[in-house]
């Protein structure tokens, strides 16, 4: 058996999008699921309160605090699409394995965007050429 993943990611400012990996994956199961880095919980292990959303404010650019329902009310708001293809073709496992391996991969990005919200102060008003 192998494992291969297959990634994909398109940015941009709209609220839903969910036809944007039609092209890619037209003929593939999918699920969309929808990462709230404000409200979702992430495992204990990863948790800083300093990351999380709920607790900081950004003294730069004012944003943060987000509670409940703050896709709808804060601007600017930025939505990542990711498209995830996890094969593992071994019988008995094959379900299991993708299951994880989907699981794992949200942690990943649900602990990369709240960082990414968090470290705001850090990185706003630098080109990419400064580090």
């Amino acid at each position: 058996g192998w494992l291969g993943i297959m990634w994909n990611m398109e940015c941009c400012c709209k609220r839903s999008k969910h036809e944007i990996f039609d092209n890619e994956a037209k003929d593939l199961e999918r699920e969309v699921c929808f990462i709230d880095i404000a409200c979702d919980e992430i495992p204990e292990r990863y948790y800083k309160e300093s990351e999380d959303p709920k607790h900081f404010k950004s003294e730069k650019t004012g944003r943060g605090l987000l509670k409940e329902g703050w896709r709808e009310t804060h601007q600017p708001i930025m939505c990542s699409y990711k498209l995830v293809t996890v094969k593992f073709e071994v019988w008995g496992l094959q379900t299991r394995v993708e299951q994880f391996v989907h699981k794992v991969v949200r942690d990943i990005l649900m602990i990369g965007h709240r960082q990414a919200f968090a470290w705001v102060d850090e990185w706003y008003g630098k080109s990419s050429s400064q580090n």
